[in-house]
């Protein structure tokens, strides 16, 4: 019986004793995992442009708070020219400087960001190849963008942008070409003064544009927070130029007649109807029209006739009229395989080729006697993400021939 009693006995102190070593264990781990140092992970410029790089060569939309940066608007980090993440210093405190170069102006962009990623600044309304720069003017710091790009092909720009640091946030204050240079001429706008209320710009004499030095200045508004002038000389004198030059129209320019200052302001009207004696078509209004332009890198003769130009979306589509005793074969390297009846007429269709970045796709309509070449070319990826929407815009193409 004593001895049921002593075994009994041991049974439940060996149990409670395994229940005090365990509590001990516990309480020990608990304590080393409290002495342990917490490791944050530190955001760098390295660690940005890692995440950046990581977003742009996704398949998912959203990656943190990366996605947010980009509006859903990006192509594989291969197919841009640069993509830089620097520090820069800005009121003392550390800010993240982001830029991306990309050979279609849609995918340019410029962001600023603070040390915890809150978005301070974005501009996607730049061109061609970019750099940037920190100015100190007084005690006030600022940003310099520089672009430089052409136009029509045969024009060079350069414009610079400033940003300040206005509250909590970076906003453009100026905006202003620098250079301008033509076959015959070379125009520079000088800044010889710069301070918190104030530029001041000085266009020498030139061989022919300029007949003589103008000085204008910049004055700073309060409210719109906006370097701004009433004699813009340099923007009105290229504005002129530009609209007047007559010549050949190259495909693969960076920025076309009305869209390099930005004229592509929004219309009332959804679409343009398009109605010319011969034939009809319909296109959204941010489409640039040029007329009586010659179209001649992709085709293998040369012709004039009408284009339109979607700067943003980097595709342009040019309509021509074919002669009657030529063949469309005579002015592409395209095979029309695809044939479709429209009204009363057939139309000829080839494949859309496409290389690495672009494509390219010729359809013919012929009826009566008049027959009309119409080419669609430009960024392949923003081809394969919006066919319906060119779908719809090529098929609004009609002879009228009844």
């Amino acid at each position: 019986m004593s001895n049921n009693k002593n075994q009994k006995f041991f049974f439940i102190f060996t149990f409670k004793m395994k229940i005090i070593y365990v509590k001990i264990f516990f309480i020990i781990l608990l304590f080393i995992s409290c002495k342990e140092e917490v490791k944050v992970k530190v955001i760098n410029s390295d660690s940005l442009k890692e995440s950046i790089i990581l977003y742009l060569d996704s398949s998912k939309q959203t990656i943190n708070n990366i996605s947010s940066l980009f509006l859903n608007v990006k192509e594989n980090s291969s197919n841009y020219n640069k993509i830089i993440v620097e520090t820069v210093e800005i009121n003392k405190r550390k800010h993240f400087v982001v830029l991306l170069e990309h050979p279609l102006p849609i995918f340019n962009l410029f962001l600023v960001l603070d040390d915890s990623l809150n978005l301070l600044l974005r501009d996607n309304s730049l061109n061609g190849y970019l750099t940037f720069t920190k100015h100190s003017v007084g005690d006030a710091e600022y940003l310099q963008l520089t672009e430089k790009y052409k136009s029509l092909d045969v024009f060079n720009l350069t414009r610079v942008s400033f940003y300040k640091k206005i509250g909590n946030k970076l906003r453009l204050v100026f905006r202003e070409h620098i250079s301008f240079i033509t076959p015959k001429d070379s125009v520079t706008c000088n800044i010889t003064e710069f301070n918190d209320s104030v530029i001041v710009c000085s266009i020498p004499k030139s061989k022919l544009l300029v007949k003589q030095t103008l000085n204008y200045k910049y004055t700073f508004d309060e409210l719109l927070k906006i370097y701004s002038t009433q004699q813009n000389y340099m923007d009105n004198l290229i504005k002129n130029e530009i609209n007047n030059f007559s010549n050949e129209f190259s495909s693969n320019q960076i920025l076309n007649k009305k869209s390099y200052l930005d004229l592509l302001s929004e219309r009332l009207s959804d679409t343009v109807e398009i109605a010319k004696s011969e034939y009809d078509f319909s296109i959204p209004p941010e489409w640039v029209s040029l007329d009586n332009i010659s179209f001649y890198k992709i085709l293998k003769k040369k012709v004039k006739g009408s284009f339109f130009v979607n700067k943003n979306l980097g595709v342009n589509i040019g309509i021509i009229k074919i002669p009657e005793m030529e063949n469309s074969e005579d002015y592409v390297n395209a095979n029309f395989t695809i044939q479709k009846q429209l009204r009363n007429y057939q139309i000829r269709e080839s494949e859309v080729q496409e290389d690495i970045k672009y494509f390219t796709q010729a359809i013919e309509h012929q009826c009566n006697g008049i027959k009309y070449l119409i080419i669609i070319e430009g960024s392949k990826n923003i081809y394969r993400k919006n066919q319906e929407y060119f779908r719809n815009i090529l098929t609004s193409f009609a002879i009228n021939c009844e």
